[in-house]
């Protein structure tokens, strides 16, 4: 193998970024991920295109070498940052829930920034209490 397979490998390039994550039963995941609007790339659906575009990137032509495909081409959409807020013009629009994950953003999951944020808010209702209204919440960042 090129390297451990439960590690996660991901490269920026500048038409596209890959990314391999490892996951369990030795499976491991291979991702070319385009701008949405780069419309080039939807032949990336097809295995051998996939496979192609892959191959121009050394690291992951290494794991091409020793891997079997377990799996189809998945295209996956919707990789896009949201944020929803309980309060509009200053004013609540729902009280007595904490919004937390999900329910209160959606980030881009390449680069694992879901996880960082679900954590940041637990942290911060831990630290500093339920938010209530007319009491402000101090700045952590």
């Amino acid at each position: 193998m090129p390297g451990l397979p439960v590690t996660r490998t991901v490269i920026a390039l500048d038409e596209f970024l890959a990314g391999k994550w490892g996951a369990d039963n030795a499976a491991v995941q291979l991702v070319v991920a385009p701008l949405a609007a780069d419309r080039r790339f939807r032949a990336v659906r097809d295995p051998r295109v996939f496979t192609a575009v892959l191959r121009t990137v050394p690291v992951y032509a290494a794991w091409l070498d020793v891997m079997d495909p377990i799996t189809d081409v998945f295209p996956m959409a919707g990789l896009h940052n949201t944020m929803r807020r309980l309060v509009v013009d200053g004013r609540p629009v729902a009280t007595g829930l904490l919004a937390i994950g999900d329910s209160v953003c959606t980030t881009n999951p390449t680069l694992g920034r879901g996880l960082a944020l679900a954590r940041l808010a637990v942290m911060r209702h831990t630290l500093f209490g339920a938010p209530r209204p007319g009491r402000p919440r101090p700045r952590t960042g």
